[in-house]
């Protein structure tokens, strides 16, 4: 007998490349995936989580909702890019109200933004008390970023009852798809058109994270000057469907000059989070994203940083109708669809 399915969750990924849904049943015991779906953005109306062009925005966000059914539906949506400031600060341990305190005065050290400018939000992580010390996270989104988002959805007639963050929502897919035993240190990197971002698992939790300067754009740019080639010919290139008259070995020259810079930038990321705690070594690191679509990305992060290296299967726990997938390539479909799964993970009420 089939286990008793709840209330379902939409996932609503806005991301710059594409918008991917996921709608998801919590089961007692388990989750299901009912739909899903992936709709492109046009190239430059979202840059690095920031809105750009609106009017081309709300016209994929209207085929979106139409298509799913999710007029006056309650979802789930993130906010990423530079628009959006997350740090771990170590603190004396003190009360709620002087931690807020705190925080605020941290945040005005440290953001590039006026603190009248975003919002913030934090949580006490850890309390050490014998060292007198406490591990705080805070999350700090600009204003008109996290506005503009919610206006157009509330125009088009969808609720967002819950704003999360791409980071949390990286690991609320990994905690939910593999055993957190089995991983001391873990980095699951999400490559995506403009932005990088690296969430740090230690010890079976949520640790930090770190965005990265180097994104797909990085690749598809780099190539497109280099090899003379349109925008979409890069893309098709990176996505593993190069024309037949392509320098398949000058590209493969190009992709690894680009993933050798991504590879110091992670060894550095990589490096200062062992630094902040006892871990020699990781144990994996996970690639999602549209970048995990690269040929031949994994194997060459795995050699440069001498880490082992998969790509994410944000499905690999969760239970769902395999003719979901009969016009796609899942494993090409399954690691884009890693944010929104973890949006949907998330229960709204």
């Amino acid at each position: 007998m089939a286990a008793k399915r709840g209330k379902s969750t939409v996932g609503l990924d806005i991301g710059s490349s594409s918008i991917k849904v996921a709608r998801i049943a919590h089961g007692s015991a388990s989750y299901y995936l009912e739909d899903y779906d992936v709709e492109p953005m046009p190239a430059g109306a979202i840059v690095s989580g920031e809105i750009r062009d609106r009017d081309l925005v709300e016209a994929a966000l209207k085929d979106v909702i139409k298509r799913n059914g999710l007029k006056r539906a309650n979802v789930v949506v993130s906010l990423s890019g530079f628009a959006v400031l997350h740090d771990t600060l170590t603190m004396k341990v003190m009360s709620e109200d002087d931690a807020k305190d705190e925080v605020y005065s941290e945040v005005e050290k440290i953001s590039p933004f006026s603190i009248s400018e975003v919002t913030l939000d934090y949580k006490i992580m850890e309390v050490e008390e014998a060292e007198d010390q406490m591990r705080v996270l805070l999350v700090a989104a600009k204003n008109d970023v996290l506005e503009d988002r919610l206006e157009i959805l509330n125009n088009l007639g969808v609720r967002p009852v819950i704003v999360d963050v791409d980071i949390f929502a990286l690991y609320n897919a990994f905690e939910a798809n593999y055993d957190m035993a089995d991983y001391r240190g873990a980095a699951l990197m999400n490559m995506g058109a403009n932005t990088t971002s690296i969430t740090f698992v230690f010890e079976g939790g949520f640790h930090s994270a770190r965005d990265l300067s180097i994104s797909t754009g990085h690749f598809s740019d780099r190539l497109e000057k280099e090899m003379n080639l349109p925008q979409e010919i890069a893309l098709d290139v990176l996505y593993g469907s190069p024309p037949e008259d392509l320098d398949v070995e000058k590209a493969a020259k190009v992709i690894s000059g680009v993933g050798a810079e991504l590879s110091d930038s992670i060894e550095m990321a990589v490096s200062y989070f062992r630094s902040t705690v006892d871990l020699d070594q990781l144990d994996v690191i996970m690639l999602c994203g549209g970048g995990a679509a690269i040929p031949g990305l994994t194997s060459l992060l795995e050699t440069k940083n001498g880490v082992r290296t998969e790509i994410a299967n944000p499905l690999r726990s969760i239970e769902f109708n395999p003719s979901l997938f009969k016009d796609a390539d899942i494993d090409m479909v399954a690691p884009t669809l890693t944010v929104a799964v973890g949006l949907a993970l998330r229960k709204s009420g």
